[in-house]
């Protein structure tokens, strides 16, 4: 049995997954006790890297054709054989004593630990300074909520999941909100998620504000519907919820064009977020785009 089980779902990110098994690859000292699971399609994958990263470390690719995160690191954990099992994410780069440290704080099996995300800092926008802002609050934390737990860099006893039938919920097709009930789940089943120095750096320097506000609008308009559905407990205790049922917000969006208002709003936040950094700027522009989502469900 293998120590550790990386499980890694990836979707159209050929070279920002290879850095990350490069990352991997280098900490020769754990090759024998590590198995690598890529889970994905494989348009734009480069299978014959994965092919040669197998003769060093255990590394089988699962062929998932719904770009689905949820099912993909599904079927990794189904597909795992190690005790232990570390989500990345096809963009995540571990530091150099990173599997030393995951050793070190595996006492318990009923914590699920998640690892610190870093970014290049010499290579910082300002919306890369404003992720870099918001992480490093939530990396001083011992203990995680639901709504911080960081999949791209999680460890987990196998048996934890198997036993406990936590796996992610497949209802969330696209992005956002699978990790937060996922997470929600975990604490109400009676376990801790626990912040430990086993760091990432998330390989993202190619992303922009206006990529992430994207996503963003995506959640809304996709993800939390299925979260109302499928968890309503957690749907209501997650502050993007509370904020678009305020009474205030609610009368707001009644207003025929207060959607276009909305859209030159975020354009202006977009054009200008490079050339002031502002960290209230960026929620603005979070909570504007999550509104902009909402006008769009069952459309």
């Amino acid at each position: 049995m293998y120590l550790f089980s990386i499980i890694i779902p990836t979707w159209k990110k050929s070279h920002t997954l290879i850095a990350t098994l490069d990352a991997i690859k280098k900490q020769k000292k754990f090759s024998n006790v590590l198995e690598i699971l890529v889970c994905g399609e494989t348009k734009n994958l480069n299978l014959k890297y994965i092919n040669n990263l197998n003769k060093f470390i255990s590394t089988k690719f699962v062929k998932i054709k719904e770009n689905s995160i949820s099912k993909k690191r599904n079927e990794g954990i189904r597909h795992a054989v190690g005790k232990n099992l570390i989500f990345l994410d096809d963009d995540s780069i571990i530091d150099h004593n990173y599997f030393i440290n995951c050793k070190k704080y595996l006492k318990s099996d009923s914590i699920l630990y998640c690892g610190k995300i870093t970014y290049n800092t010499q290579n910082l926008n300002n919306y890369r300074r404003f992720k870099h802002f918001v992480h490093k609050k939530y990396n001083a934390v011992k203990y995680l909520k639901a709504k911080n737990i960081v999949t791209m860099n999680m460890i987990v006893n196998r048996k934890l999941i198997i036993e406990n039938n936590l796996y992610f919920n497949e209802a969330f097709k696209g992005y956002g909100l699978e990790d937060y009930e996922f997470g929600h789940r975990l604490i109400q089943k009676g376990f801790k998620i626990k912040s430990i120095n086993a760091n990432i750096i998330h390989n993202e320097d190619n992303k922009t504000f206006e990529s992430f506000l994207n996503k963003i609008f995506i959640l809304s308009k996709n993800a939390m519907p299925v979260l109302v559905d499928q968890n309503y407990a957690a749907a209501k205790m997650i502050n993007f919820y509370k904020f678009e049922n305020h009474y205030l917000i609610k009368k707001l969006i009644k207003f025929k064009y207060t959607i276009l208002f909305f859209k030159i709003l975020i354009k202006i936040i977009i054009f200008i977020e490079d050339k002031i950094y502002f960290k209230n700027l960026y929620y603005i522009g979070i909570y504007l785009s999550y509104l902009n989502g909402t006008f769009y469900r069952n459309k």
